[in-house]
């Protein structure tokens, strides 16, 4: 969960040859192994975060995707 907005940081950080110049703070509190996880796709017709489903990976482009309640219940669901 991101704990704050996105800011531009002092100096841009790398990560994996991708450079990033906002960022903000993080409380993670568990990782699906790799590869693991929820195929997305699948879900898009049922989430609110993702309002246009034909153009659902366009919303996983921004820095930050806020989800309201009922997406992170059918990701935790999913899981």
């Amino acid at each position: 969960m991101a704990l704050n907005a996105a800011r531009s940081l002092d100096e841009p950080v790398e990560i994996a040859g991708r450079r990033f110049s906002s960022g903000c703070n993080l409380d993670i509190d568990g990782l699906v192994p790799y590869p693991g996880g929820v195929e997305l796709q699948p879900l898009v017709e049922q989430m609110a975060a993702l309002p246009r489903p034909r153009a659902w990976s366009v919303y996983l482009r921004r820095a930050l995707l806020p989800l309201p309640t009922a997406d992170v219940a059918l990701l935790d669901r999913t899981l």
